[in-house]
């Protein structure tokens, strides 16, 4: 059972480098928009574009130690109905497309 609301978590999801929703909550789809790049459509759009994003990626389930950063970006968008992720290696801060999966969630602050 989802719980959303103000100061909740309005939708999440788990895709792969494929654009494959594995699972979700208030997300229509996932568009690849360049290599590293994402754009995630809200299906019920949040009620205001003041919310939080938070992400993370994974591009290797077999060794434990490969997480990216998986997150909103400078001149990313970022609107009631869509937000823009970049997964990045960490070590060397390129972008580079997810190969196991990529993790977001958004909560709501109005």
């Amino acid at each position: 059972m989802a719980v959303f609301g103000d100061n909740q978590c309005w939708s999440w999801v788990h895709f792969n480098h494929s654009n494959t929703i594995q699972s979700d909550y208030n997300i229509s789809s996932v568009s690849h928009i360049g290599t590293g790049f994402y754009a995630i459509f809200i299906d019920s759009d949040a009620p205001t574009s003041n919310y939080c994003i938070l992400g993370n990626g994974q591009w290797d389930s077999t060794a434990p130690n490969n997480v990216s950063n998986f997150g909103s970006y400078g001149n990313a968008q970022h609107s009631t109905s869509r937000f823009d992720c970049a997964n990045v290696n960490p070590a060397s801060q390129a972008k580079f497309n997810g190969n196991t999966g990529m993790f977001a969630a958004i909560f709501s602050t109005d």
